[in-house]
Order: C-alpha cells, then sequence, then structure tokens
C-alpha cells in the first residue's frame, strides 16, 4: 500500500451515486485521440479523481474523460496525465490482450440490464493502444473474452506534455439489444490503474468510487454510476439565449416602415421619444419584453383607476 493509502480511510457509497449526461450529436464524426479536434467539440465531460476504496484524491494524474452519442455509437475520449509509464511491451493492437489491468489502463463498464445489474460489457484500452472487451456475467463468474463488440478504439502517449489518451467508439448495440434513445440510462462506471510496481503501489482510481474491502474494486455493480443518453440541447439553447437580440435586430427600422406605410409619423410614438428600444417579442408573455397586449376593457379600468 502506498504512503497515501495506508493512512487513509476506507470511503463509504453515498447517494445520489455519479451520474454522466452524454449529449447527442446527429452525424457520426471520425475518431481520434486530439482534444483539440471537432470530433470531441460537442462532448460533455466529467473526471476520474478518486481512489475506489479510500478517501484519497488523485489530482496530479485526474483523469478527463468526455463523451457523447450518435444514433449507432457511444463516443468516449480518456485524458490521463501520468508521471511514470507502466506497459505491456512490445505492443499489439490486433487482437484481444488479457491482463491489461496489471499496467496501466483505462476501463469503462456498461450495462443496459436493471434487473440482473450482474450482467454488463467490459471494455479496457492501454497507453499503446492494446486493448480487451469482455461479456461479464457475475452470476457465472464468465469474463468472456470471446465476445467481439465490433469497436473502434486508439490510444496515444503524448511524451513531452505526460499525457496519454484513449478514445473509443463503442456500437450501442453491443451494450444491449434495447434501443437506445434519449432519456436512456445505463449502469457504468469509469476507471484507471496506474503506476509501478505491485498492486499495493499503483493507484486503482474510479468515476464512482466503489468502497469494497478485500475484493476487487472494479467489479462491483450495485455500486456503478449512471450513464444518461441525452438529446442535444445546446444548439437549441444558444439560440433561445440569443432570441432577445436577435429579434432587437429584425425590430430596427421595421417601426418606421410600418408607421410611414399607415402615414403615420414615427417620431410620434412615446417609445421612441423616450428613447426605448423596438424589440419583436417572439416569446411570448414576458414582463421584461412588455408583457402582452390587454383588452379594451383592462385598459378602460387602469384609466378609470388612474384618474
Amino acid at each position: 500500500m502506498t504512503k497515501e493509502g495506508t493512512a487513509a480511510k476506507f470511503c463509504e457509497v453515498a447517494s445520489p451515486m455519479a451520474s454522466f449526461s452524454v449529449p447527442h450529436v446527429s452525424q457520426a464524426p471520425e475518431l481520434n485521440t486530439d482534444p483539440h479536434s471537432p470530433t470531441w467539440a460537442h462532448a460533455s465531460a466529467t473526471w476520474i479523481a478518486r481512489d475506489c476504496t479510500r478517501q484519497i484524491d488523485y489530482p496530479k494524474i485526474k483523469t478527463e474523460v468526455r463523451g457523447f452519442w450518435t444514433d449507432s455509437d457511444l463516443y468516449l475520449l480518456f485524458i490521463s496525465p501520468y508521471t511514470e509509464l507502466n506497459l505491456w511491451l512490445p505492443a499489439d493492437n490486433t487482437k484481444d490482450r488479457l491482463k491489461l489491468w496489471d499496467r496501466d489502463v483505462v476501463e469503462f463498464f456498461l450495462g443496459d440490464d436493471w434487473t440482473d445489474i450482474k450482467h454488463y460489457r467490459e471494455f479496457e484500452i492501454a497507453p499503446t493502444g492494446d486493448w480487451v472487451d469482455l461479456a461479464i456475467d457475475l452470476n457465472k463468474e464468465s469474463y468472456s473474452a470471446d465476445w467481439s463488440s465490433g469497436w473502434e478504439r486508439m490510444g496515444r502517449i503524448d511524451e513531452k506534455n505526460h499525457i496519454w489518451y484513449a478514445a473509443a467508439r463503442v456500437p450501442l448495440r453491443s451494450v444491449g439489444e434495447k434501443q437506445v434513445v434519449a432519456g436512456t440510462r445505463w449502469r457504468a462506471n469509469l476507471y484507471r490503474i496506474d503506476g509501478l510496481g505491485e498492486d499495493p503501489q499503483r493507484h486503482f482510481m474510479c468515476w464512482q468510487p466503489t468502497c469494497v474491502v478485500n475484493r476487487d474494486p472494479n467489479h462491483v455493480p450495485e455500486h456503478f454510476g449512471t450513464s444518461k443518453q441525452q438529446s442535444n440541447r445546446r444548439g437549441f439553447m444558444k439560440m433561445l439565449a440569443a432570441s432577445p437580440l436577435l429579434a432587437q435586430i429584425a425590430a430596427q427600422g421595421l417601426y418606421e416602415k410600418s408607421a410611414v406605410a399607415m402615414g403615420l409619423d414615427p417620431r410620434g410614438n412615446v417609445y421612441r421619444r423616450l428613447g426605448v428600444k423596438t424589440v419583436i417579442n417572439c416569446r411570448g408573455t414576458w414582463t421584461y419584453l412588455s408583457g402582452s397586449l390587454q383588452f379594451p376593457e383592462v385598459q378602460n379600468a387602469q384609466a378609470e383607476a388612474g384618474r
């Protein structure tokens, strides 16, 4: 056990569990490990920073995870700062490589079965791009390496900046047979294993700490978090936020043209004389956008009350 781990207390799982809302992207982009590329421009982000079982944070190797989904796939990007690398060499990306967890690796577990939570999928990627995908059935203590998800994955090491990257494109159908739509929730956990030496000297990090003792800290489905597939509201919210400005731009000169067409003097308008900007209210009854037109009876009552 590391010095920091020896002194730290065991953690306790508390509600609410970790949750990762993943936005939808309409087109399936090319997978890459460049966090600055357009592929990841609309992804949401979360972080792996805590020990799986003890009350320890690892700020120096805090790992960012970005994600989004399309109609066919889930995309994930892991951004992993490091001090020293612990690798299986030579690399071999041509087939599953078992025991990746004995070296540096990122992992993610996904399951859509909320009734039998011991049934889920495991995916792992090493800095070298070595990989393994497994069909897990804890009821049978089965870790099937013969199963193939059909996923795409890659790894890259940035030695200059001491960061390694792992990217994955996972077919939605490989996680379960149920159709994935906006609002679909999966049971999920994200992991990173880092460091040299035997297991007691290494860092076992969990997005959702599992807080178990004397057992594998990763395969604890009762303590998984949740991945939520969301609709893409970002573009809509941007447009909504900009609507007052767009309305103001559209309204410039419109009142003057309308007044002239009706034979009125636009300079005679009380709002014009007061210097109030003209806008087009496209949002409904909003007080700061002048409210809405009143019935004549209401106007008469207000006028009478003001005498």
